[in-house]
């Protein structure tokens, strides 16, 4: 399966939000970097055909997802950045009105809502209210009704807000086992939820595509940029006016910083393994959530 994005922009009054851009993504797990504004959340909903782009076209193996239509929603799993839920609903309820919705019937949506309410931990809690659940379970259940018609073209826009490092480990999991035959679009700050199960990652700014590749041919032209460097506390401020400074860390012997820079910055500075941290303050000069 091929999901082709053809130079598409989208025009808000006399704001272009995306502005020509194009990709190409198979089968395995993609991660979409970039700062706030970037275009992100604008990209994946007209992925989704929530939005419609001005200009360019969004091709599955060939065929224009606007004539496709109800065809493609029936492929498609979709979770936005803010997933409005019925709190009155349990979780079970919920999943079996979105199932409703996605055309399933009555039998095949029990066996599935229970299948997914066990992916994503949710079994014991199936009979609560919505309104009683934890931001975390919320997202979870986001996650679990986007995965309900088994789609083959999965958008999750920054799936694990909200999910302590086990979820989030156990939802990296998830994604890894149902990569290998749809396509996944995944968006976060999060670096490790891309570092481990990305296929390719995609970097993007101010509505457009930068880079498109597997993160370590990215990691690779960092090679002899980064820097591990004790500094005196008198040497901070300057340190940062002069370079790129992501990590700071206070040691009793000083301070441990991580610099990016093209030359030897210090002395006593040493060359580090570049990282997606790095990676992510050389193109947005600004650092990724921990």
């Amino acid at each position: 399966m091929k999901l082709t994005i053809q130079d598409i922009s989208k025009q808000y009054k006399d704001k272009w939000a995306i502005s020509h851009f194009s990709a190409e993504l198979n089968n395995g797990v993609y991660g979409l970097l970039g700062p706030n504004g970037a275009g992100k959340t604008t990209l994946m909903r007209m992925l989704a055909d929530i939005l419609q782009p001005t200009a360019g076209n969004i091709l599955l193996d060939g065929e224009d997802i606007r004539t496709m239509g109800d065809g493609y929603r029936d492929l498609l799993g979709y979770l936005p950045q803010h997933c409005g839920f019925y709190k009155q609903f349990t979780a079970h309820r919920f999943l079996m009105y979105i199932a409703s919705l996605k055309g399933q019937e009555k039998k095949y949506a029990l066996a599935k809502v229970d299948e997914m309410l066990h992916l994503v931990g949710l079994a014991d809690h199936a009979n609560r209210k919505i309104k009683s659940f934890s931001g975390g379970m919320r997202r979870r259940l986001g996650i679990a009704q986007a995965l309900l018609n088994d789609p083959k073209v999965l958008i999750l826009d920054e799936p694990t807000a909200g999910l302590d490092p086990k979820e989030r480990i156990r939802f990296r999991n998830i994604l890894s086992e149902l990569s290998g035959d749809r396509i996944v679009l995944l968006s976060t700050h999060i670096v490790s939820d891309i570092e481990y199960v990305a296929k390719e990652v995609l970097l993007m700014n101010e509505g457009q595509l930068l880079k498109q590749d597997r993160l370590v041919t990215l990691l690779e032209q960092l090679k002899g940029m980064v820097w591990k460097a004790m500094i005196d506390e008198s040497q901070l401020s300057s340190l940062k006016r002069h370079y790129k400074v992501g990590n700071i860390l206070r040691q009793p012997s000083g301070i441990e910083v991580r610099i990016l820079s093209k030359e030897q910055p210090l002395p006593s500075a040493r060359t580090e393994t570049p990282g997606l941290e790095d990676l992510y303050l050389y193109y947005f000069n600004e650092e990724l959530a921990e």
